[in-house]
């Protein structure tokens, strides 16, 4: 699970719906780094939404850039 982004990835979203959110959080920042799409887009939303963390709009945007794979602009609304 070290090096497997997917793994990590299923994990981190096994140990979300379990309710532990600061645990998903480090297995979903882990996967993201390693380039899954799926974490770099969760993340995003988290990040935006506030949901479970603090809302941090700066880093919302910065994960969901990284995954913006078809080059579409992300438009984020700053408080």
């Amino acid at each position: 699970i070290s090096n497997n982004s997917g793994a990590q990835y299923e994990y981190a979203s096994f140990l979300y719906n379990q309710g532990e959110m600061t645990e998903a959080l480090k297995w979903l920042e882990r996967s993201a780094s390693l380039g899954e799409v799926k974490s770099e887009l969760q993340l995003g939303v988290l990040y935006l939404k506030g949901s479970g963390l603090k809302r941090d709009v700066g880093k919302a945007k910065k994960w969901l850039e990284e995954n913006n794979t078809f080059g579409m602009k992300i438009f984020v609304e700053e408080e």
